[in-house]
């Protein structure tokens, strides 16, 4: 039987903006990464504007906007980590406590665009 994943949950992240404090555009949320024992969102997969490379993002580094999540990093901090690993670690380039994150191999996608997750996770 196919996963179906939470309604509302999914659907309105998955393209959705992704901007800098200055308001400037990032990317778009690609997929979100979950922690696969309490099933709540952890990380987001960005798409980055221009070049199309994905980044992780804590969802702690991230704040609800009108129309877009928006992050205090600048577009050159996000390129700088495009790749990596969603890992704890990574969290402090982000100002996030390491252990506030699940570890690498409890996160799982929940979009079908797993290839990006995949990518970014792989790294």
């Amino acid at each position: 039987m196919a996963e179906i994943p939470a309604a509302g949950v999914i659907p309105s992240l998955l393209g959705a903006p992704v901007v800098g404090a200055d308001a400037e555009r990032l990317g778009e949320v690609d997929d979100l990464l979950v922690d696969d024992r309490t099933g709540r969102p952890a990380w987001v997969v960005v798409r980055l504007a221009g070049d199309g490379r994905t980044t992780a993002v804590p969802c702690a580094a991230l704040r609800s906007r009108v129309r877009a999540l928006q992050t205090t990093c600048t577009a050159w901090a996000l390129a700088a980590v495009a790749g990596r690993a969603p890992e704890p670690l990574l969290a402090r380039h982000f100002d996030v406590a390491p252990w506030d994150l699940p570890r690498l191999e409890d996160l799982r996608a929940l979009a079908g665009a797993a290839a990006g997750a995949t990518t970014a996770a792989a790294a």
